[in-house]
């Protein structure tokens, strides 16, 4: 009798768990796809996109923090691009290790001071291009801005588009970051934050089975096996919020998005700038093509603008720009 009701118990114990699993492979799926070619004003330039992306790889030396020159030509790039469209681009200039570094601040003016930042950092890690990491969501900065600017949209909140340095390492996880001294700059500033999203490599995509790859084989039952859809990444506390981030993306745009909320233990969850608002109580969020789960390039060499799909990089703009006018 006692093995009866404690094999009953286990199995019940078993049942939920499953049930459990599958709510959330079902909450990790797309929401209702509602896009429709009408709701998209103003088209997203996959050849402006390259460009920005071949500007930033064509330099004679690599955007590490070792030639400072080099960060310095990039800054200004990025800084001529937004001009045009921006109501107002500030230097945010900083010191790390007796040199002088800088953020690039593209600023819009929504109905509410609440602000909403998006970000990516132009600095890459050691002797590469970076193409993915993160000329890739430097260029979606860029293209942003323009598509905000020509469509004359009415933005909710007022929004803050910022070019990062230094994310990468020897200075990743420091006080050195450029993200860190950004989220500082709206803490002293008393400047509300909605939410902050980082742009970390948005252009790397892989239409081949089992070409994605996971911090837990768990995740294998609820996540696609082909490298061809973008994540967000929240952490715990951000369940609810995150869907609705992932909502307003899908009705943008025809690509496949999925979304995770996990704690920072997970490997990969807080690689990128987010984690420096996160630590200040702000909400913040990764959109991402997954790193080095998917792209083999990440921090090498072969990290070149030949491997990234600049119209499904188009795709992730449409869909960032969708939340952007909507949130």
């Amino acid at each position: 009798m006692k093995k009866n009701l404690k094999e009953s118990f286990a199995f019940r114990i078993l049942l939920l768990l499953c049930i459990f699993l599958c709510l959330i492979g079902l909450i990790a799926r797309n929401p209702v796809l509602v896009f429709s070619e009408n709701d998209e004003k103003l088209a997203v330039s996959s050849g402006l996109l390259r460009q920005h992306v071949e500007t930033l790889v064509d330099f004679p030396e690599p955007r590490n923090f070792q030639n400072l020159h080099i960060l310095n030509q990039s800054a200004a790039y990025i800084a001529s691009q937004f001009k045009p469209y921006c109501d107002e681009v500030l230097e945010q200039i900083f010191i790390a290790d007796g040199s002088k570094f800088k953020n690039i601040r593209c600023k819009f003016k929504g109905e509410s001071p609440k602000i909403i930042v998006m970000g990516a950092h132009y600095d890459v890690a050691g002797e590469q291009d970076g193409a993915d990491d993160n000329a890739s969501g430097v260029s979606g900065l860029l293209e942003l801005a323009r598509l905000i600017s020509e469509s004359q949209v009415k933005l909710k909140h007022d929004l803050e588009l910022v070019a990062y340095t230094l994310e990468e390492p020897p200075y990743f996880r420091t006080v050195n970051m450029g993200s860190y001294h950004h989220a500082q700059l709206l803490r002293k500033s008393n400047i509300e934050v909605e939410f902050m999203l980082s742009i970390e490599m948005i252009g790397y995509f892989v239409d081949d089975w089992f070409s994605q790859s996971y911090p837990s084989p768990l995740l294998y039952l609820f996540y696609p096996l082909r490298g061809n859809f973008m994540a967000i990444v929240g952490g715990v506390n951000e369940f609810w919020s995150i869907r609705k981030l992932k909502k307003l993306f899908a009705q943008g745009t025809d690509l496949p998005i999925y979304s995770l909320n996990a704690p920072s233990v997970v490997p990969g969850i807080d690689f990128s700038d987010h984690l420096n608002y996160w630590d200040l109580g702000m909400e913040a969020y990764m959109i991402s093509d997954t790193s080095f789960y998917r792209n083999k390039n990440y921090h090498k060499t072969t990290d070149s603008i030949s491997t990234l799909d600049f119209d499904r990089m188009g795709k992730v703009v449409s869909g960032i720009f969708n939340l952007i006018q909507h949130y």
